[in-house]
């Protein structure tokens, strides 16, 4: 008599890259599943939103992509989106 076993279940395992990696070896590592920045050399991993945050995150968007398009101010871009900073563009700059 064969004795059922249940599977093994096991969550999918991302591998990190390497704390300092290049900004080209974060680009080709992320993909749209993976929720990080690239800050000066170092990988941050973002936590998971609630959904308050993500309430409010349409309600802001909506409200601001009506300004900046009413007033010829450019484009709102929201996450996920990749954007480079010019290097030097530090922290405090932001």
């Amino acid at each position: 008599m064969m004795e059922r076993v249940a599977p093994e279940l096991t969550a999918p395992t991302i591998q990190a890259p390497p704390r300092f990696a290049s900004f080209e070896a974060f680009i080709e590592w992320v993909d749209e599943d993976v929720s990080a920045e690239y800050i000066a050399g170092e990988v941050e991993f973002m936590s998971p939103v609630s959904l308050p945050h993500q309430d409010l995150t349409v309600f802001l968007t909506t409200v601001l992509s009506f300004f900046i398009e009413s007033q010829a101010l450019g484009k709102l871009l929201i996450a996920p989106f990749k954007v480079k900073l010019n290097d030097g563009y530090g922290l405090n700059q932001i």
